[in-house]
């Protein structure tokens, strides 16, 4: 279905070559393991950097579905330790998503707005990331979907989301893109329109503002 729908991907996202997997701890720093690592490694570290403020272990990316098996692992393992989790997908994959959604307890999944030119028939894209918050949602997950928003995205793009996100209960999270090549984050008027546009649907319980903070704090 991705490759119908001729999704761009970052290659490596689909099929990791490093030889060699990334740790970083408050305590150790940045260090290296050889891959491929075992589930149980990925755990063991959970459970050295555990601590009384830790809500959920995050999983993302690249995109943590392409991995299924590993990743259902990862989870199964965290789930027998009593941790909770926490998974970022882009929602492309609502068939493997219905595979672990058992094992999620709260989801951020991607809205791909039509200026992230994530795939060429756009519509049919939102579509699936729709569905795979609607399994979400079945199996009882804390779901919520996030549209990265551009100088170049309309506000009635924003509204048609909010709209089918209204029918599920789900809230949404508008993020502005990071400057990067040749994106540009929306003005604050361009901002607040697409809120607007949102609130509509979803009311103002059900809409936020989100930003990258982690970059501003040096937090890789």
């Amino acid at each position: 279905m991705v490759r119908h729908l001729k999704r761009r991907q970052t290659p490596h996202a689909a099929q990791p070559k490093s030889e060699y997997l990334k740790i970083s701890t408050v305590e150790e720093g940045m260090f290296q393991v050889k891959n491929p690592v075992e589930p149980g490694l990925v755990v063991e570290y959970v459970k050295r950097v555990h601590s009384p403020d830790v809500h959920a272990i995050s999983l993302t990316g690249g995109e943590p579905l392409f991995q299924l098996e590993f990743l259902a692992s990862i989870m199964k393992a965290l789930k027998g330790e009593g941790y909770k989790t926490y998974l970022e997908t882009n929602g492309s994959m609502p068939e493997r998503m219905d595979k672990i959604a058992f094992l999620t307890d709260y989801c951020c999944c991607d809205i791909k707005d039509e200026t992230a030119g994530a795939a060429e028939n756009w519509r049919r894209l939102v579509e699936l990331e729709l569905k795979t918050i609607s399994i979400l949602i079945d199996n009882g997950v804390s779901v919520f979907a996030k549209v990265v928003v551009t100088s170049e995205t309309k506000p009635e793009n924003v509204e048609w989301y909010a709209s089918k996100l209204s029918r599920m209960d789900c809230p949404l999270c508008i993020q502005p893109v990071t400057p990067i090549r040749n994106y540009r984050p929306p003005s604050q008027r361009q901002l607040f329109s697409f809120t607007e546009a949102a609130a509509k649907h979803l009311g103002s319980d059900n809409v936020a503002i989100s930003v990258q903070v982690h970059k501003f704090l040096g937090i890789p």
